[in-house]
């Protein structure tokens, strides 16, 4: 299902009945709707549904609302959104539907960094202006991967100093955005894969053994995950909502030809974590023998490692 599909979906949920319309905010709805990129059926501007739906679309757009009640009906259905997303999220993993699956999550990132997904993740750091964005697009930058592969190097604050006058930025304001940055969990991970031995556990001298796996077979998928910054704390800002949370993550693991969800874990760690995934091989793995493994943020908006095992 597209983005679009799942966001009519959610905003239909029935929980979302409850979504308050008030007298006459048809009307304040139909203004929203033309401050936002897709369209609603302007046949039901007063059901609590085609509101919820304007009110995601806002709030990932950043529009301005019409009046204060619609804030915290914004926050209302911002809050209720995470348990329904997880709840389609094992239901379309259970039918291992990749890319709605993918799609969901990413939808779990927009709604924490409260930015759709085609547009600059970058929005969300501190003193980021449109100027200092087109800079770092100059640059090659428009991924917070890049971001922080910039930051590490020191090249980020080279360049907003180089560029401080232009940017309008001080000093203290790119010691911030060094900061900043230095926090974004930061992971590095490597995958195998391996035979499935209910019986008996490899030990290390096995693990290094050429594995021989017949497609249809049990499998072990074996992921390694290493925070590189682990001294930070692991929270996350909702700045639009002035919340935080735990950064996380959900461990993939696909069959790209057939774009078939094998495997689908939520994991949390502070350090570092070896997560043992019991699979079936495909039926056409002997033919391409290659799975893709990938830590999908719960986050942030960032392209997902891809690891092929």
């Amino acid at each position: 299902m597209s983005f679009y599909e799942l966001l009519e979906l959610l905003s239909d949920s029935k929980e979302y009945e409850e979504v308050p319309v008030r007298h006459e905010e048809e009307n304040l709805n139909e203004a929203l709707s033309k401050l936002v990129p897709h369209r609603v059926d302007m046949r039901r501007l007063d059901s609590p549904h085609v509101k919820t739906n304007l009110l995601f679309q806002a709030y990932f757009s950043r529009a301005p609302l019409p009046i204060r009640d619609y804030v915290t009906d914004t926050k209302l259905v911002i809050d209720a959104c995470i348990r329904f997303l997880q709840a389609m999220i094992e239901l379309a993993s259970e039918k291992s539907f990749l890319q709605t699956t993918l799609n969901l999550m990413y939808f779990c990132q927009m709604v924490t960094q409260g930015v759709w997904l085609n547009e600059s993740s970058l929005q969300n750091i501190p003193y980021f202006s449109e100027n200092v964005l087109e800079a770092l697009r100059r640059e090659g930058v428009e991924h917070l991967c890049q971001l922080i592969e910039m930051n590490k190097s020191r090249r980020l604050s080279d360049l907003l100093r180089k560029k401080s006058g232009e940017l309008r930025l001080e000093e203290y304001q790119i010691s911030e955005v060094e900061q900043f940055v230095a926090k974004i969990p930061d992971i590095s991970f490597r995958a195998s894969i391996r035979n499935f031995n209910a019986e008996q556990e490899e030990n290390e001298a096995e693990e290094t053994k050429e594995q021989h796996l017949e497609e249809g077979g049990e499998a072990k998928v074996v992921v390694n995950l290493r925070r590189e910054n682990a001294k930070f704390p692991l929270r996350v800002d909702m700045r639009q909502l002035g919340k935080t949370k735990d950064a996380s993550w959900w461990l993939v693991v696909a069959d790209e030809t057939k774009q078939t969800l094998l495997s689908l874990k939520k994991i949390f760690f502070k350090d570092k974590l070896r997560r043992d995934i019991q699979i079936s091989l495909p039926t056409n793995f002997e033919e391409s023998p290659k799975l893709t493994v990938m830590p999908v943020s719960y986050t942030h908006l960032t392209l997902p490692t891809i690891y092929s095992v």
